[in-house]
């Protein structure tokens, strides 16, 4: 089978398998394009509702204006059709209909634009962001149903084949990947993306921040060139992944932070930052190569062994604020 082909059936599969094929979408009131609008007006603009005393129109206070400030700055702004048009790629004629149903249903409000006029700010009223989260719901019901019989591994597999497909997809032929050197602001990053991937991934919260923090602000506080070092896998100047080689002792140095984004898993990246901390460390002089891992990162510990590496000790601990179980493992040089 052509490669056509294969998406095309992939695409008639996933359509059929998320119903979006049906009249309504999630069993509510909407078609695909509808929710999406609805989709994109709860994640861009504000709800608003009336001030009295100003009769003015002001953001509800919680969830949504906290989001929408990380968004759009301090201040709630709302979309135009316009925007909205480009944002989602449709007929502005096809838009307009659907804005006018939303208007009709009470779903949306307009409020003249303070750069164009001749433009009005879209925002979810109180009865379209009631609609948008039943609808949230719906959807994110579906999707745990779907992954609810699969076990981690092959959730994690899955959401790696789709970060995969939407960065091909997205961004297009890409250049080569190269192992860089640690720069200003690496660190802050390698925090950041240890904190994001396992707090979304295994719920460890801010323990594993601080204790990326705290390794890094030693590695830049005590850095030993030639005995230790950190590499950042990057294409296109994007980071993708990075791993620290740290001297733990005259004949031991210790591999900390092995991490690959999402979106840059399945291409043996994370195998590839093994075998240079491997490389340096042999160049250095060092016997063994020790690391410290946890149980549940199941895809890790497959690149360690598939490099030769062996468990040496297995205990629980708290260090993330939950019981875990840590593993050592060693590669004899």
């Amino acid at each position: 089978m052509d490669h056509i082909a294969r998406v095309r059936r992939f695409n008639r599969y996933y359509t059929t398998k998320l119903g979006v094929l049906k009249e309504n979408y999630q069993e509510a009131p909407f078609t695909l394009t509808e929710a999406r609008v609805l989709y994109e007006l709860a994640q861009r603009t504000g709800t608003r509702k009336q001030d009295r005393r100003s009769n003015r129109y002001a953001p509800l206070e919680g969830e949504d204006r906290r989001q929408n400030q990380r968004r759009a700055g301090a201040e709630v702004r709302g979309l135009t059709a316009k925007e909205l048009a480009e944002l989602l790629e449709l007929d502005a004629g096809y838009l307009s209909r659907i804005l006018k149903r939303f208007e009709a249903r009470g779903l949306i409000t307009r409020e003249a634009s303070e750069q164009d006029k001749r433009q009005s700010k879209l925002h979810l009223s109180m009865q379209g962001r009631e609609a948008f989260r039943n609808l949230d719901k719906a959807s994110r019901d579906q999707v745990a149903d779907q992954l609810e019989p699969l076990s981690s591994d092959d959730q994690e597999q899955l959401v790696t084949a789709m970060a995969a497909i939407e960065t091909l997809l997205e961004y297009g032929p890409k250049g080569p990947i190269v192992l860089r050197p640690h720069a200003p602001g690496d660190m802050g990053w390698i925090v950041e993306s240890q904190a994001r991937m396992y707090s979304a991934n295994y719920k460890w919260g801010k323990g594993v921040e601080g204790v990326a923090a705290r390794i890094v602000a030693d590695f830049l506080e005590n850095f030993k060139p030639g005995r230790e070092a950190c590499w950042v896998a990057e294409r296109d100047g994007k980071r993708l992944g990075t791993v620290l080689l740290v001297e733990r002792s005259e004949q031991v140095a210790q591999l900390r932070l092995l991490a690959v984004l999402p979106a840059a898993r399945g291409f043996g990246l994370g195998s590839l930052l093994v075998k240079q901390c491997e490389k340096f460390a042999r160049q250095a002089g060092y016997e063994k190569i020790y690391l410290w891992t946890q149980s549940e990162l199941t895809s890790a510990l497959k690149i360690y062994q598939a490099n030769g590496y062996r468990k040496v000790e297995e205990s629980v601990h708290t260090s993330f604020g939950q019981p875990v179980a840590g593993e050592s493992w060693v590669l004899d040089l």
